[in-house]
């Protein structure tokens, strides 16, 4: 995860500096790309093509982003997540709960013997949902880019002390969410839930 971007960058953004453009490009690029990819069930060509989907949108409403509601790391991956759930109602349909794309040949991740961990994998996704921005920018810092609690207290400009109850409370909401959709889950029992 790269560091976040400066004022100063963020207000030549607003202003549509080529330079600032292509700066956040490069920043974030690649994590975006490898977060479409993997909430894609990893569809190369659906990241490529939400990538450019999600810094299009990124373009056309910084004007509208407000440091002062979140941080440009959780405004972005709000589009970006909102982009996806919208290419996933649109390109993949939910039968019997068995995820299938629409447009492609069948692939081996969708033999019968790996649905639990495709369930598992929609349980994740809708469960993050579930939780503030927030909350998911600061999973995704601990989780997904291993930061330290001094790293993402620094991006959230907090106390070591206070990022640590935010990520207290963050993983304890996601854990309710979580359980409280899994028994919905004709895959996942008891044994297979992570605590």
């Amino acid at each position: 995860m790269t560091a976040s971007l400066s004022t100063d960058i963020i207000n030549k953004l607003k202003e549509q500096d080529a330079h600032a453009l292509s700066q956040m490009y490069r920043a974030y690029v690649t994590d975006i790309w490898q977060f479409a990819y993997y909430r894609t069930f990893r569809n190369h060509d659906a990241a490529d093509e939400l990538t450019s989907t999600i810094f299009l949108a990124v373009v056309t409403s910084i004007h509208r982003f407000d440091p002062k509601q979140a941080s440009f790391e959780t405004w972005l991956y709000t589009i970006a997540r909102n982009k996806i759930a919208d290419h996933l109602r649109k390109h993949y349909r939910n039968k019997n709960r068995n995820i299938v794309p629409i447009h492609t040949t069948p692939h081996p991740a969708f033999e019968p013997q790996h649905q639990q961990t495709l369930e598992e994998t929609e349980l994740i996704t809708v469960t993050l949902e579930n939780l503030t921005p927030q909350e998911q920018q600061i999973l995704l810092w601990k989780y997904k880019h291993k930061l330290t609690i001094k790293q993402i207290a620094e991006k959230l400009n907090r106390t070591n002390k206070a990022a640590e109850n935010l990520i207290y409370r963050a993983r304890a909401r996601f854990k309710h969410h979580y359980n409280r959709l899994d028994k919905t889950s004709p895959y996942i029992t008891t044994e297979n839930r992570h605590d």
